[in-house]
């Protein structure tokens, strides 16, 4: 059999045409044949990038698409909420593994489509890899989904009854979708050659009418707000009838229109012949004459009758007409629109009235003056017409489009829309609160989403009842609510329902056999001080939220204009969190651990950096945090393990020294079903030795679920791995654990070591209790953060087998590890070494401080825009003309396009100095040291020189200054806040 041209069965949508794209080269034409030639199920393949390089026949269908029609990138037919799943199965096919999961997929009409996706990865020589797709529809049986098809079902009935269409529309995609009684009312046959797009509807529309129509369309985008239109069509049997439109917008997570749902219904007047005829047959369109003089109904026909149920002759005799029966919430509306008839204006109006058998109907009637000679009106003419199954269709339709489906609580978009309202009523103050669950993630990861689903309905139920009716309380996605509070006449009040909020969350949950304890964290903005639009309001409100998370959670915050450099920098790194993954930004670093009789390296821990566009390299302490918070921990912790097993297997290969390193596991990962099965899976596939890698884990970890945790770690200690437990005592009952899990080495936390240094006997006494007790359990010990000789000393004369820490070297790269191997052993850092900095390169003569500046420090500008922050704290270590050196705990990026501004007192006067980093050097206890060259004019130096010549003059007679801000209790306790 001839080969299978790749052009006959790839495609990508580039262009709107064929291109043809090989895959490392070429693709294997029996692969091809054996994917696209036999199986009916839907196949493609995706590159590194997640873009279709191939697609089926059945690919096509399962998703109710022609090929010029498909997007180039797989994610666009995923749900937002899907993404991490995908990006996690995906991130394993590209780590040479075959994966398997469950996932929703949009269809073209906008259903999802439950399919079960496997994907089976292609790596080339040079590592270059692609990914193959199958993907199998499974039956749905989702809550959901049955809730979904049980509206929908109820949506045709409603059609069917009352004869009015609903549609709904994609913005993005500029597609439509049809009920079947849209066909029917434009009277166009539904054939699957016929795309209900908006060109399609415009083409219907009377041509003066087109513009109008686009209009009021461009406008329910612009203004996020619900529209409706009447309008003329000429249909295909050129009959020319009249169509009323109403449309509402369905907003995604970002607050933008994605598509609309609504409702067409024709409303072309009968002809007399037309109405005599459904009066006969007893149909719900009423004929009414009122005759203003006498002030009463001169006729009415049976459908009036029907409607009202009431005969038409008591009806008559009521004087003035149904003003009785109309709804008291629509009386004031209906008197009004009357009076516009006295005035000579036809009318079209909607309203409810309560008939004889107190049944509430919803009436539209047309309200036509008949006027006299001299032109005053006599009398009105019209007809009634019974639409109240066509209200339940648009309501159902308003609900679906305006509420969360599992909370009931009205969603995103409607919140938006009440807020609108309220900003347009005059002289309202009110405050907007924005919710987030803390932690909301690990219950869904643990437990089951539908045990999520449940907490949150749990959730949404306590706010609904703690709040006032005044209050307007939504759900805008996720675990994050919204509350707009009315009429707020004191702050206050505003800060006592946040705390009210707080504590009614903080009480259990009791769901199934779970007992769940949830926080929130509150973000507050005012209007109108803190903004006069909606935008603005829920923006400062996110603002003042995440604050509240950096600075603890549970707890609430209101907004103020302007971040410190901690927040501002949080912000920007939760943002490009998941970039980082895309764009490769993380790296692995290795910190020895050494022997301290020997000083031969024993082994070494993995720890991931990451390297931002904007800050540099990012502690981890800074991204694992936010890694948690997102959902993206488990990502990281398995692409860890998977690059050091890889690392291990290219050393081994190269026959360079290799020593067993250890891995740091989240608690929610050890935990989660699958983990000893993945953890073997990158084992087998890398062909590494299990007896080199070491699974650190901490007490948080084993509290959480004992049994879990030994079943883990037995399973994985048979293949040959071996267990850490680290921050060993730093909480909870150590020894214990140690008696019941098979660990072979514990750490002394960090908090422990550095007293050392403070004489603190009950401290050491702990260390040389913990040294014993691992040499009677045969257990290693490693001590970590050793950074000085103090510390290294006491250890030593303890016989501290191992040692971790600056003293010997802080985390370097691969090449840096095996530099260290091949000398054989590594010598602790001296005094002179420890306390060495960078080099002085100034040409100005400095003051070198023995007690450091106490100063204020903001950012400017950042990457040459100027930014708006507030304070943080840091300490001014020496002084020149021409810089400073400086100490923080931040870690600031070293950019010349990043200005910082620095305030401080001297002598009396409040001096501020601007300027860049040059140099940065990461000091002990978690600090940072900075080298900063000012960025001033001639004159300011001159008018600087005098009060820095006064003070190295007055520096000379004391250390210590009284009018200056010379720090004076411990660095710890002063970045602690312990100065306030």
């Amino acid at each position: 059999m001839p080969n299978m041209k790749l052009t006959d069965l790839i495609f990508k949508t580039k262009n709107d045409h064929m291109v043809e794209k090989k895959i490392g080269g070429r693709i294997d034409d029996k692969l091809i044949k054996r994917l696209f030639g036999k199986y009916i199920d839907a196949m493609f393949i995706l590159d590194g990038q997640g873009e279709f390089l191939a697609i089926n026949q059945a690919f096509t269908q399962l998703l109710g698409y022609q090929f010029k029609e498909l997007s180039q990138v797989f994610q666009e037919f995923i749900q937002k909420e899907d993404l991490e799943k995908l990006d996690y199965h995906f991130y394993k096919a590209l780590s040479n593994k075959i994966t398997s999961f469950d996932i929703s997929l949009l269809h073209k009409n906008g259903d999802l489509i439950d399919v079960a996706i496997t994907f089976i990865p292609e790596i080339d020589s040079g590592g270059v890899g692609v990914v193959h797709g199958v993907a199998k529809t499974i039956s749905a049986g989702k809550e959901d989904g049955i809730e979904y098809d049980s509206l929908k079902q109820q949506l045709k009935l409603v059609e069917e009854e009352s004869n009015i269409g609903s549609w709904e529309y994609n913005v993005s995609r500029s597609k439509g979708n049809w009920s079947n009684q849209v066909y029917s009312i434009l009277q166009i046959e539904k054939l699957p050659a016929f795309l209900p797009t908006f060109k399609r509807m415009l083409e219907l529309i009377d041509p003066k009418e087109r513009e109008e129509f686009q209009r009021a369309m461009q406008d329910g985008i612009d203004k996020r707000e619900s529209f409706s239109i009447a309008y003329r069509i000429t249909r295909q049997d050129n009959e020319v009838r009249d169509l009323y439109f109403k449309g509402s917008p369905v907003l995604n997570e970002n607050g933008e229109v994605s598509r609309f749902l609504g409702t067409v219904r024709d409303i072309t007047e009968k002809k007399q012949e037309e109405q005599l005829q459904l009066i006969k047959i007893n149909l719900s369109v009423g004929v009414w004459s009122y005759d203003v003089k006498i002030g009463k109904l001169q006729f009415c026909s049976r459908g009036i009758e029907k409607i009202f149920a009431l005969d038409r002759i008591t009806l008559e005799n009521k004087g003035k007409g149904w003003f009785d029966y109309v709804h008291q919430e629509d009386l004031s509306k209906v008197k009004a629109n009357y009076r516009k008839v006295l005035e000579g204006q036809e009318v079209h109006e909607q309203y409810r009235i309560i008939n004889e058998k107190h049944e509430e109907k919803w009436i539209e009637t047309q309200s036509t003056p008949i006027l006299d000679m001299d032109g005053n009106v006599v009398r009105i003419d019209g007809h009634a017409t019974d639409i109240t199954k066509q209200k339940a269709s648009e309501l159902l339709l308003e609900y679906i489009s305006n509420h969360d489906h599992v909370t009931k609580l009205p969603n995103r978009k409607a919140f938006m829309d009440k807020l609108k309202e309220v900003i347009d009523e005059e002289h309202t103050k009110f405050a907007v609160m924005y919710l987030d669950m803390d932690r909301f993630r690990s219950v869904n990861e643990s437990l089951s989403h539908e045990i999520g689903d449940k907490v949150l309905i749990d959730i949404s139920n306590r706010l609904k009842n703690a709040l006032d009716q005044t209050a307007y309380l939504a759900r805008l996605g996720g675990d994050e609510f919204a509350i707009c509070l009315r009429d707020i006449n004191n702050i206050a009040d505003t800060y006592k329902v946040a705390e009210n909020l707080i504590e009614l969350i903080e009480k259990p949950i009791f769901i199934e056999e779970h007992e769940i304890y949830m926080t929130t964290s509150i973000g507050i903005s005012l209007y109108p001080l803190d903004g006069r639009d909606i935008d603005s309001l829920l923006r400062h409100a996110s603002i003042a939220l995440h604050k509240a998370k950096v600075e603890g959670k549970n707890s609430w915050k209101v907004y103020s204009p302007s971040l410190n450099i901690e927040s501002y920098k949080l912000f920007s790194l939760e943002k490009d969190l998941r970039k980082a993954f895309i764009n490769q930004e993380f790296f692995i670093e290795y910190q020895p651990k050494v022997d301290t009789k020997t000083n031969i390296i024993k082994g070494a821990e993995a720890l991931i950096r990451w390297k931002h566009p904007e800050w540099g390299v990012v502690s981890p302490h800074e991204f694992i945090p936010l890694a948690e918070d997102s959902g993206l921990s488990f990502r990281l912790s398995d692409s860890v393990l998977d690059k050091v097993c890889k690392q291990l297997k290219i050393w081994e290969n190269q026959g360079k020294s290799l020593v067993p390193i250890s891995v740091n596991i989240t608690p929610n990962r050890l935990l989660k079903a699958g983990f000893a099965d993945d953890v073997l899976e990158i084992i087998e596939e890398t062909s590494v030795d299990p007896n080199l890698i070491e699974l650190e884990i901490t007490e948080e970890t084993v509290i959480r679920n004992i049994d879990a945790a030994k079943s883990v770690i037995a399973q994985l200690r048979e293949k040959g791995i071996t267990f850490a437990l680290d921050d060993f005592c730093s909480g909870y009952s150590s020894l214990s654990y140690l008696n019941e899990l098979d660990i072979s080495t514990v750490k002394i936390d960090k908090s422990f070591i550095t007293k050392i240094s403070d004489d603190n006997n009950k401290t050491k006494g702990i260390i040389r209790s913990l040294i014993i007790l691992a040499d009677e359990l045969k257990v290693n010990l490693v001590a970590e953060g050793v950074e000085t000789n103090e510390q290294l000393n006491f250890l030593r004369q303890l016989d501290c087998p191992l040692i971790q820490g600056f003293i010997y070297s802080k985390s370097i790269p691969g090449e840096g590890l095996q530099s260290l191997l091949k000398k054989g052993s590594i010598k602790p850092k001296s005094a002179n070494d420890l306390q060495k900095r960078t080099e002085n390169r100034r040409k100005f003569y400095r003051i070198n401080f023995d007690y450091p500046l106490c100063a204020r420090m903001t950012i400017v500008k950042f990457k040459g825009q100027d930014v708006k922050l507030g304070n943080s704290k840091s300490l001014i270590e020496d002084l020149s003309l021409g810089g400073i050196r400086f100490t923080t705990q931040i870690n600031l990026p070293v950019r010349s396009d990043v200005l910082l501004e620095f305030t401080t007192k001297i002598l009396g006067e409040e001096v501020t100095v601007c300027g860049y980093i040059v140099w940065k050097h990461e000091a002990n206890n978690d600090l940072f040291q900075y080298g900063l060259q000012f960025i001033t004019t001639e004159k300011e130096m001159d008018k600087f020189a005098p009060l820095f010549n006064k003070l190295s003059l007055n520096l000379k007679t004391s250390p210590i200054l009284q009018d200056c801000s010379f720090l004076r209790i411990g660095r710890t306790a002063y970045f602690k806040g312990e100065d306030k």
